[in-house]
């Protein structure tokens, strides 16, 4: 779980777990943009934008993540389910929660056993 402040989206919190998604990272304290700037590149921004603005949560399934790591150099996909949900004090949106699960095992693994069973021949009726 992290919490983003105004339409910055300045990390004010992010939890352990949370923050294990970004390891080589410091977050709090600096923007998604700042901090992420992948995430703008792949439309995480305009999704907080989305709910800053209009104060709908969103939910994304099994999303695609281009992590780009700057301890190796490498970049790594991270397939997540999140939801995005205004913050509110005195009705007045001043933040953005995101609630984010890495799914990527389960994903990797649901696309290998579809790979192999698109291998097994056809069962007689």
């Amino acid at each position: 779980m992290a919490i983003v402040r105004s339409q910055q989206y300045v990390f004010e919190y992010a939890n352990p777990r949370y923050l294990e998604l970004f390891p080589d990272r410091e977050l709090l304290g600096h923007s998604v943009l700042e901090i992420i700037p992948e995430a703008a590149e792949q439309g995480f921004i305009g999704l907080l934008d989305q709910v800053y603005l209009t104060g709908t949560s969103y939910y994304g399934k099994e999303v695609l993540l281009h992590i780009h790591r700057r301890d190796t150099g490498k970049t790594e996909e991270v397939y997540l389910d999140f939801t995005y949900q205004a913050f509110r004090e005195n009705v007045q949106i001043v933040g953005i929660s995101c609630f984010a699960f890495d799914v990527t095992e389960l994903v990797r693994t649901r696309k290998k056993l579809e790979t192999l069973t698109e291998l097994l021949p056809p069962t007689a009726s």
